[in-house]
């Protein structure tokens, strides 16, 4: 059985250095199209547990850095499924899925068995994969502008320049919590 992202072409036929967006009718292009729908439910899912965190009273787990994330990761998403849905900005989806398999395996370790948060020698590793993922999609989202890519150079630099955003808080985020940690 092939996987979906070799059926889907992303490791055969789908050009990671640009991409252009196909908006027929095509079953490959439908079906991207409706993987990208899912991925956009896993954003609002993921901003529904920001919400629950705010229920729940745990601010300590909800910063400046989790709320623009969270919301303009949906809000973005959705956009993107609604006008561009493939293309090149699908290089975003498949490397932030990725990242949030090392992410969520971190979580389900820690809340299976607690006492592995203090020994896990991963956590700040994530924060390195999280901040290379943008400093990644924040390069692939400049290739329009360099080369004919038959993708909306407006849509690229949003896609950089909020790809250099959330870069840049996870960069603070990460000195203010392993950096500064180390010389205290």
């Amino acid at each position: 059985m092939k996987s979906r992202s070799h059926a889907l072409g992303w490791l055969k036929t789908h050009s990671w250095y640009c991409q252009p967006i196909d908006y027929s009718n095509r079953p490959m292009a439908l079906q991207i199209a409706g993987t990208v729908h899912m991925y956009v439910v896993l954003k609002f899912i993921d901003l529904v547990d920001t919400i629950f965190f705010v229920l729940r009273k745990k601010f300590n787990q909800v910063s400046f850095l989790h709320v623009y994330h969270h919301a303009i990761m949906s809000l973005g998403s959705w956009f993107c499924m609604k006008i561009l849905p493939g293309g090149h900005a699908v290089f975003l989806g498949y490397l932030n899925s990725w990242v949030h398999v090392f992410m969520y395996t971190y979580y389900f370790i820690t809340s299976m068995w607690p006492e592995y948060k203090k020994n896990i020698w991963w956590k700040k590793h994530i924060t390195q994969l999280q901040m290379f993922q943008f400093f990644l999609i924040f390069v692939h989202g400049l290739i329009p502008f360099f080369i004919e890519c038959e993708y909306p150079r407006s849509m690229a630099f949003i896609l950089s320049t909020q790809a250099f955003v959330v870069f840049s808080l996870f960069f603070n985020f990460y000195v203010k919590t392993y950096m500064k940690a180390k010389t205290n």
